[in-house]
């Protein structure tokens, strides 16, 4: 092999070895702009669930009070149906 012929093999594989780490450096970039992309749609996903959380506990404090609410108007139902109660007895007294 003559020295012509070692440099011509040398640089066909230095040539190939500078393209495979170019191509190497490209896919790490790649990959770290990836990276940063899932790290900002794990951010996203972590602000949505603060804001779901928030809206759950605002959701069960407001059903506690539509509760409470309900339990008042039921008593008064129920005081309005014994008052009725009183007079249809009256009435039936009076009438009798």
């Amino acid at each position: 092999m003559s020295n012509e012929e070692f440099q011509k093999i040398v640089l066909e594989k230095l040539t190939a070895l500078e393209f495979g780490q170019k191509e190497l450096q490209e896919n790490q970039k790649e990959l770290q702009e990836n990276q940063k992309e899932l790290q900002d749609n794990q951010k996203e996903l972590e602000n949505g669930q603060k804001r779901l959380e928030v809206g759950q506990t605002k959701l069960e404090a407001g059903q506690r009070k539509i509760r409470q609410e309900l339990k008042f108007v039921w008593e008064d139902i129920k005081r309005l149906d014994n008052r009725l109660e009183r007079q249809e007895i009256k009435i039936k007294d009076v009438l009798s």
